[in-house]
């Protein structure tokens, strides 16, 4: 009686493995016959998309070529750098969803300038995210696309107005005005008084008669110019205050225009289309054969 030999697992996996294997160059082989045979027979729309693509590619380089990139530095009192991102990027989504009116009202310049504008972008000081900026410096980049070059002054001056415009920022800047401003008040009022004291003491000296007593707790008339000097320097810097502090956005290093465009060369483009192209028609080719093919059978 002869033994059967049975197949072991690893027998039975080897050969599914080399009929797969096999399956799998025959069908490379096979579409790579298929597309030569595709590519003699529709020649003609393979260049066709070559050339759809070239022209393709030349309309987009001229459109997006015109990508100016200017920057600009400025300066917060108030909050942090993730208010100021979402605010920036309140503005990058109108540009865009195309909403070229909003834009221009916002910021308050002609409808012209807004479509002038193909992006604005925040970044850090020092870090190109904002968010990731963890930087003591209350400093923060605007980044402007322009499509084509401009007078910056302008932009600069409506970005920097709506930061210092915007509904709670005017509410902060009102209530510090207001604390100022009562500051001063008090402080015009003591330096009244003590311009009064000034002239009485004057009009002391003037009548001066030498007293027959002397008294340990005589009046000290440098304090009264000391105190009055510092309020003086209180006052001032109160002043200051006013221009600077009252103000949650402004200019460090205004925007720069920038001579060249920043866009990828003609030839990338065109070249780049012209693939994407060809490969389109030829996927349209090969898909068009194999129906007939299938059809046929």
């Amino acid at each position: 009686m002869s033994d059967n030999k049975v197949p072991s697992e690893d027998d039975i996996s080897l050969s599914s493995l080399r009929l797969f294997l096999a399956a799998v160059l025959l069908a490379i082989f096979k579409l790579l016959s298929l597309s030569k045979f595709v590519v003699k027979k529709r020649w003609g729309l393979l260049l066709t998309g070559m050339l759809a693509g070239g022209l393709v590619g030349f309309l987009y380089h001229k459109s997006a070529s015109g990508n100016y990139k200017i920057t600009t530095v400025l300066a917060y009192s108030e909050f942090n750098k993730r208010v100021f991102s979402e605010v920036v990027a309140d503005l990058e989504t109108l540009i865009i969803t195309d909403s070229r009116p909003t834009l221009a009202a916002k910021l308050k310049i002609p409808y012209e300038e807004a479509v002038n504008i193909s992006k604005i972008e925040g970044q850090g000081f020092v870090e190109e995210s904002m968010l990731k900026d963890t930087s003591s410096a209350m400093l923060f980049k605007v980044v402007v696309g322009l499509k084509k070059p401009v007078d910056v002054d302008t932009l600069q001056g409506a970005l920097v107005n709506y930061l210092n415009d915007l509904p709670y920022v005017k509410l902060l800047k009102a209530a510090k005005t207001k604390v100022y401003e009562d500051r001063l008040v008090f402080l015009n009022a003591q330096l009244g008084k003590l311009d009064t004291l000034k002239d009485e003491y004057v009009r002391y000296l003037t009548n001066f008669k030498s007293p027959t007593t002397f008294y340990n707790n005589a009046f000290d008339p440098a304090a009264i110019y000391r105190q009055s000097y510092f309020l003086d320097s209180v006052k001032g810097a109160i002043n200051l205050a006013l221009v600077t502090d009252t103000h949650l956005v402004s200019t460090v290093s205004p925007f720069k225009p920038t001579e060249n465009p920043e866009a990828i060369s003609r030839a990338v483009s065109i070249i780049g289309f012209v693939l994407l192209g060809v490969l389109i028609a030829f996927i349209c080719a090969l898909l068009g054969e194999l129906n007939k093919r299938l059809n046929g059978a």
